[in-house]
């Protein structure tokens, strides 16, 4: 599940929205588009749906502009081709 708010707004409602099946991506198994709306950034963190959290210690996963993204090991990489 992928838990997220974008901008200033609300959380999603834990645990989150159900991510798809991914293939598209070498090395990424995984993915979710998040609407923007009119803002530019989203806190992103991530859970199993059963309690099992990856917040990058607390710290959320800040993407600070538009774009395709991918996070491995607390490293978020661009995805843009």
């Amino acid at each position: 599940y992928i838990h997220y708010k974008v901008g200033n707004g609300n959380w999603t409602t834990a645990p989150g929205v159900k991510m798809e099946d991914n293939t598209s991506d070498n090395g990424y198994t995984w993915k979710y588009v998040i609407d923007l709306g009119e803002d530019t950034t989203a806190a992103v963190c991530f859970n199993n749906g059963n309690g099992s959290w990856d917040s990058k210690n607390t710290s959320n996963y800040n993407l600070t502009q538009p774009g395709v993204y991918g996070i491995q090991n607390q490293t978020i990489s661009s995805l843009e081709k």
